[in-house]
């Protein structure tokens, strides 16, 4: 994880109101594909940079907890499996990056958060961090499983990281 900014908690504080949106329902099939998959290759990619970092056991916190010196709990990582980036793809096929608005009750959190975006082969990766969802725009987007009403975040993808994921 690179160095943070420094985070301006007054921006945050908008993320401690109820979001009023539309979600789409929580698909459980979906969640048990992809998310230990996922968390596993983050937590190989940070294992092999030198990093720290443990699965959390918190169901409804974040996925990944990163840890300083005296393992002491320095960040957080929330992953998701973003399905319309193609294997085939060497880049990320979209201008911006939409996070799903539900995902900013992790803003609240004492300490920093990187939201990434894994292909689905899970060998790349798109790195988010909490101080751009902020400034974000919150955009309304019609997609396959909600018609309308539900929002993301869309943040530009020049303002994040796109790396591969060390295998």
């Amino acid at each position: 994880m690179g160095g943070h900014k420094h985070r301006n908690t007054g921006a945050y504080k908008q993320f401690d109101e109820a979001s009023s949106g539309v979600r789409k329902p929580f698909d459980k099939e979906l969640y048990e594909k992809n998310n230990e998959p996922a968390i596993a290759a983050v937590l190989h990619h940070l294992h092999q940079s030198g990093l720290y970092a443990a699965q959390s056991d918190d169901l409804y916190g974040p996925d990944i907890t990163v840890f300083g010196r005296g393992y002491k709990k320095i960040s957080y990582i929330e992953v998701e499996v973003k399905h319309n980036w193609r294997v085939e793809r060497e880049d990320f096929p979209f201008d911006t990056v939409q996070l799903p608005e539900r995902k900013g009750k992790f803003l609240r959190k004492a300490l920093p958060i990187e939201f990434w975006i894994l292909r689905p082969d899970l060998r790349m990766a798109v790195i988010i961090p909490d101080y751009t969802v902020v400034s974000s725009r919150l955009v309304e987007v019609a997609n396959r499983l909600v018609e309308a009403g539900e929002k993301f975040y869309q943040i530009p993808l020049e303002e994040c990281h796109v790396i591969e994921l060390e295998v």
